[in-house]
């Protein structure tokens, strides 16, 4: 406010900032922030739709929950910002049948969302900006002969990073790697690119040739991806140059006396087997997440013969346990959890020691070890796995917290 000359105050009028300025202060706020002020006013309406026009950049955003429902249409997405509690309904035009509604996401990266839509293809997908990006069609992919096949369907999607749309950008910058069946195998591209590429096993990538891939993750700070398998062995990708190329970094683990022990205490059902996550700490370290889940309706059973159980014979109960199928005997086709509700159970935590070729458990790291790791959360859900600074997000409790859906 300023005085005036009769000693009144004069209001600033905030609508009627040029759009220029407006657009600019756009580009340095959170989401919260930035669809609040998209509601404001006429004016600020219409340099946010300005902004999301021009697909501009935002700075790095806490995580938020994007997701799709009925009340909100086939044309839009809600979403969920945990720093406030606040939903909020953005429109997504995606076009294709059922719209954003019918899309499945599979992985996310830098405000960007890999989703696949009704035949199975591939895009990339910016929901704050409406920005788009194409990949090659899923029939391109080695071993894929139709459209759309639900054996040979891709499970997971890892981005090095979004790719950048504004004139004079590479979109290049960006790759996609993708965990797919038959067997886990892995298959990458670049949004343009005619086709997808097969990262084949054999001594010209160094990938050996039985697959069975879970999990990637992409570092930053050397370009690298890294691929687990199921037998927890860990390989560095190079995805920069012509040919792809892979080198061992970390090799199977041996399976301890005490390290099964653990491991067979958390065999449920059909989700013996945990799903296992890749996910790098903010300074650097590579973490092993095991994520043991099971049905809904197993789980209710189990509580509901849980007073059976307890009468059950000491000698019944090691038959059962020798039953399991051990954690290298995993010969199934399938790479996908059951196609109904879970619920999760267990999340067991390791660090890997790339030095002394181990897993360490993080319950028995010393407090040196848990220390670096006191002020960061983890996020798991249904894309790869985020570890984040709690000191960058005031909202997050500190020390090690996990959320999970």
């Amino acid at each position: 406010m300023e005085p005036t000359g009769t000693g009144a105050a004069v209001v600033a009028d905030w609508t009627r900032l040029p759009e220029d300025i407006l657009v600019t202060v756009f580009c340095q706020l959170e989401i919260p922030s930035l669809l609040r002020s998209g509601a404001v006013c006429a004016s600020w309406h219409a340099a946010y739709r300005t902004f999301r026009r021009l697909r501009l950049p935002s700075p790095k955003q806490p995580p938020c929950l994007l997701y799709s429902c009925d009340a909100y249409g086939p044309d839009a997405a809600g979403l969920y910002c945990p720093s406030t509690g606040a939903t909020y309904r953005i429109p997504v035009s995606c076009g294709g049948v059922g719209g954003f509604r019918n899309l499945t996401l599979i992985g996310s990266a830098d405000g960007w969302v890999v989703a696949a839509d009704e035949i199975g293809n591939l895009r990339l997908l910016n929901p704050l900006t409406g920005a788009q990006a194409e990949l090659p069609p899923v029939s391109t992919m080695h071993h894929v002969e139709a459209p759309f096949d639900e054996d040979e369907g891709g499970l997971v999607a890892v981005l090095s990073c979004g790719p950048r749309t504004r004139a004079g950008d590479a979109a290049a910058a960006c790759v996609v790697l993708l965990l797919h069946k038959p067997m886990c195998e892995l298959s990458y591209a670049r949004p343009g690119d005619e086709r997808w590429t097969w990262v084949s096993p054999g001594a010209g990538t160094g990938l050996q040739w039985r697959n069975w891939y879970c999990d990637a993750a992409y570092n930053k700070d050397d370009g690298l991806f890294y691929v687990v398998r199921r037998d927890d062995s860990v390989h560095a990708l190079d995805l920069t140059g012509p040919s792809p190329v892979a080198r061992k970094v970390f090799h199977e683990r041996e399976w301890s006396e005490s390290l099964a022990s653990r491991f067979l205490e958390n065999v449920h059902g059909l989700c013996g087997i945990p799903f296992r996550y890749l996910v790098h700490t903010p300074s650097g370290e590579l973490l092993h997440v095991w994520r043991f889940r099971d049905s809904v309706s197993s789980y209710d059973l189990s509580l509901d013969d849980q007073d059976d159980n307890d009468d059950d014979d000491d000698d019944d109960s090691g038959d059962s346990l020798q039953e399991e199928s051990s954690p290298e005997d995993e010969d199934d086709d399938s790479c996908d959890p059951p196609d109904e509700e879970l619920v999760t159970e267990d999340i067991q935590l390791y660090m890997t020691d790339f030095h002394g070729q181990k897993l360490e458990a993080m319950d028995s790291l010393d407090d040196h070890a848990m220390d670096s790791l006191d002020d960061h959360a983890m996020f798991i859900g249904y894309n790869a796995p985020l570890c984040l600074p709690t000191k960058d997000f005031p909202w997050i409790k500190p020390k090690l917290r996990l959320h999970h859906g």
